[in-house]
């Protein structure tokens, strides 16, 4: 079941128990305000019982988002050079024409869900790792 149906027959739910006991005792056993469970049953009763499924949202526009052909060349450099830090990386990538911050490269890491380094690595040897299967 996904996360809107989910909702959906959450919203169903209270709406039958204010129609068997009342909508404050709904409200109670559900957690909701009073004023929310008026407005779905007003959007209930005007529209469908479809009205309540949540709407789908867009996507957030990121205008500073570093650009992938950007973050691919860094990632790229970061697994060709995996001893370098992000100021030195910066360095390599600024001769290939990108202009990043180490802070942004570091940030290009963890786009790709990463942590701590491209390889997934801790940035220092002998570092202790995380147990298995976490």
């Amino acid at each position: 079941m996904t996360p809107a149906e989910i909702i959906y027959h959450r919203r169903v739910q209270v709406l039958d128990r204010a129609g068997q006991t009342s909508a404050a005792e709904a409200c109670r056993t559900f957690g909701i305000s009073r004023t929310t469970s008026y407005r779905w049953a007003g959007r209930a009763q005007r529209y469908g019982l479809a009205a309540l499924l949540p709407k789908d949202r867009r996507p957030p526009v990121m205008p500073t988002a570093t650009p992938p052909d950007q973050v691919e060349g860094v990632l790229a450099e970061a697994v060709a050079r995996p001893t370098l830090g992000a100021r030195h990386l910066v360095g390599h990538l600024a001769d290939q024409r990108v202009r990043l911050s180490p802070s942004g490269s570091t940030s290009s890491w963890g786009a790709t869900g990463s942590a701590g380094g491209p390889s997934g690595s801790l940035p220092w040897p002998n570092s202790p790792q995380p147990p298995p299967g976490s």
